[in-house]
C-alpha cells in the first residue's frame, strides 16, 4: 500500500472501504462506477467541490482516507487483540487498505 492510495473514506462518523462507499452514495442509480467516478458524479450533482475538503463536512459527504493514515494505532501495544482492527469499514467490517498488519498470530 502507497501513502496516496486512497483506502476508504469518512462519512457520517464512521470509516467506509470504497465498494461500500460507491454503494451509499450512488443508491438506486444505473451508472457503473468505481468509487472515486461515483463519488465525482455525486459531488457534482450536489454541488460539492471535492478538490477542497474544507468546504464540506464528512457528515454531509465523504472525505478521502489515505493509505498512510490507517493502521498506525491498531497494533497489540495500543491495546487491540492480535487480529482486531481499528481501521475497518464500518458498513462490510474489511480492513482498509489492503491488510492490517495486527493479524493473527503476528
Amino acid at each position: 500500500m502507497n501513502a496516496t492510495d486512497i483506502v476508504g473514506y469518512a462519512y457520517q462518523a464512521d470509516l467506509v472501504c470504497p465498494p461500500c462507499i460507491l454503494v451509499l452514495v450512488q443508491k438506486d442509480r444505473a451508472e457503473h462506477f468505481d468509487a472515486e467516478q461515483g463519488l465525482d458524479v455525486a459531488a457534482k450533482s450536489l454541488g460539492i467541490n471535492r478538490e477542497d475538503e474544507s468546504t464540506f463536512d464528512s457528515g454531509a459527504f465523504p472525505k478521502v482516507i489515505f493509505g498512510d493514515q490507517v493502521h498506525d494505532g491498531c497494533t497489540q501495544e495500543n491495546g487491540y487483540e492480535p487480529g482486531q482492527c481499528g481501521n475497518q469499514c464500518g458498513q462490510c467490517g474489511n480492513p482498509l487498505g489492503f491488510e492490517c498488519p495486527n493479524k493473527e498470530g503476528a
